[in-house]
């Protein structure tokens, strides 16, 4: 099956040193960037969904206790349906997610 799209962090520092990153997706060809997230926080390890329609992802946005700890986050591949995972769990993320067995 030959990939039709790229999903992958893209990082910025702006002019006071503040670091985001932004889960993206590109046409293969490098036309159409498209974001998936919306940059306010350092989004990274974008991974997709077996049938293709969410992507889990690392984060430090604002998590459900508002600390912006390192998190699971999903959400549909349009950016829309943004959720936490884990919640009522203690603890931070560690490592990239995967939707299957490493």
């Amino acid at each position: 099956m030959k990939a039709t799209t790229i999903i992958f962090r893209r990082a910025a520092t702006d002019a006071g040193g503040n670091s985001t990153a932004q889960i993206v997706e590109v046409n293969a060809d490098g036309t159409g960037l498209r974001p998936i997230t919306d940059g306010t926080a350092f989004d990274q390890d974008p991974t997709l969904s077996p049938d293709g329609t969410q992507i889990a992802f690392l984060s430090n946005r604002i998590d459900a206790a508002g600390l912006a700890e390192l998190q699971v986050w999903v959400s549909n591949l349009d950016g829309t349906g943004l959720r936490q995972m884990g919640l009522g769990s203690r603890g931070t993320a560690v490592g990239a997610p995967e939707w299957g067995r490493r």
